[in-house]
């Protein structure tokens, strides 16, 4: 999550400007990220852009995406232009057989199962 300072927020005086996800926190809020210029527009400057983060040891994409998609929808940050849900879906990688409950598979395998007459 990239921050701002912002004394309206409460609890804490913090408001989230961005959330993603990541396997790899060291390569993900760099400087080289798309959104990198908006975080430091909003914030003022690059050195008022704090980064917070939560350990999900052992977690898959899918549930780090899970989640991600949750607090965007929730806190609505600015410097998420919208989360894409059905961007999500057609990427997923764990595929979920037919007709399993609350199982739907990616977009892919679902188009694959699809019968054009």
């Amino acid at each position: 999550m990239i921050l701002v300072a912002d004394n309206s927020w409460t609890p804490r005086s913090y408001r989230p400007l961005y959330f993603g996800e990541t396997e790899n926190l060291a390569e993900r809020p760099t400087t080289s990220h798309e959104r990198y210029e908006d975080w430091c527009t909003a914030a003022g400057d690059a050195g008022n852009v704090p980064v917070a983060y939560c350990w999900m040891i052992g977690s898959l994409k899918d549930e780090r995406t899970a989640i991600e998609s949750d607090l965007i929808k929730f806190y609505k940050p600015e410097c998420n232009i919208a989360y894409n849900s059905f961007a999500w879906w057609l990427s997923r990688t764990t595929p979920v057989a037919a007709g399993m409950p609350g199982g739907y598979g990616s977009l892919l395998d679902m188009l694959g199962r699809t019968k054009l007459t």
